[in-house]
């Protein structure tokens, strides 16, 4: 049971449904309901099946990714990360606003004993990385694919964003590190700033401690491959669903999707997902009740997984969404103090192992 610790406020509930339901008003205006349903059952179940393989394929190959990350030498292990992965896709199906994330690095702090501070600059860096691709892989469509100017636009500024990010990233690693200043006597920062100093200043050390060696190569490849076993995945249910395009048009469209729901929105991004894809599918030319046909089958196909396999990797990691969000609030409460950083509270025997299995 979730209790309140774990709830969010009711007006960003009510938010986030009210988009969902904005969004799917305009997916299924105008559908012609016959199409729609012939797409749904002339649907190529063995070709969907093998893309779910893929699918989850790409999560172990994340957990690979996300151990590299982590610090070396700490009782945590690739099994671990990857179950600590599904136990995030689980909560974000069933709460908004991404607690997932956040849920999957109290896991892996639990089982390391590390501080959460101590794991979320590992998280950055995957998201980097993923944006890193995503941005490249955006470059390489405006040459191949023809694209609207809106969206090429926007994709250029999204671009300069992840270089002047990567310039800081070989600024901080390069750079060597000074001695903290002490605060003025008597003068505390506020609340946000200490948040943002502590975060930094991990990241600055996990950075640091990676540099430019063989994790960093290693972790910055396999970002690759994950994003393109999610974009096969995405390509082959489309052609599931009987529309024939090619990869790379199968590919803009995956991007285009996800690059539509990155902002956190309602659960499991009900209604923004659906309006993205079928936006996406518009754009080169698809019917729109085969849009929509699709927009819905793959992302029940991609949620059944994420759901029933997070569900079993939270149920075997010991903890529960109550438990999980009272040691994400109590992480908090320890990292915004105005004292020092306190050692991580000793975890239990059931929090250390969590588990091994998926």
């Amino acid at each position: 049971m979730i209790d309140a610790n774990a709830r969010r406020s009711p007006a960003g509930m009510i938010a986030g449904w009210v988009l969902a339901a904005a969004c799917l008003v305009w997916v299924f205006h105008d559908i012609r309901p016959g199409p729609f349903l012939r797409g749904l059952i002339g649907f190529n179940w063995p070709l969907a099946a093998l893309a779910l393989l893929v699918e989850s394929g790409s999560y172990f190959v994340m957990g690979a990714r996300w151990r590299i990350l982590l610090k070396p030498g700490i009782p945590v292990s690739a099994l671990q990360t990857t179950q600590a992965i599904y136990s995030g896709l689980f909560l974000n199906q069933i709460l908004p606003l991404r607690v997932g994330e956040l849920g999957r690095g109290v896991l892996v702090s639990c089982w390391s004993g590390l501080n959460l501070m101590s794991i979320l600059p590992s998280m950055a860096l995957e998201r980097f990385f993923e944006a890193f691709w995503m941005t490249l892989g955006l470059g390489a469509l405006t040459l191949l694919v023809p694209l609207p100017r809106n969206f090429i636009r926007a994709g250029k500024v999204f671009g300069a964003a992840i270089m002047v990010l990567a310039a800081l990233l070989m600024v901080v690693v390069l750079r060597k590190p000074r001695a903290p200043k002490p605060a003025p006597p008597g003068r505390r920062p506020g609340r946000i700033r200490r948040l943002t100093k502590t975060f930094l200043g991990e990241l600055q050390s996990e950075l640091r401690d990676i540099g430019f060696g063989r994790r960093f190569f290693l972790a910055f490849g396999l970002s690759l491959a994950i994003i393109g076993l999610w974009a096969l995945t995405f390509w082959m249910i489309m052609r599931a669903s009987g529309i024939r395009e090619p990869f790379l048009v199968g590919f803009a469209v995956w991007l285009i999707t996800h690059l539509g729901i990155a902002l956190p929105n309602s659960p499991g991004n009900v209604g923004s997902y659906q309006f993205f894809c079928v936006l996406a599918l518009l754009l080169f030319g698809a019917d729109k009740t085969a849009a929509t046909s699709f927009s819905v089958t793959v992302f029940i196909l991609v949620s059944i997984p994420q759901v029933v396999l997070g569900a079993a990797c939270l149920s075997r990691s010991g903890m529960t969404i109550a438990s999980l969000a009272g040691k994400a609030k109590a992480f908090r409460g320890r990292v915004v103090s105005p004292s020092e950083p306190l050692p991580p509270e000793p975890a239990s025997e059931t929090d250390r192992t969590g588990g091994a299995g998926v």
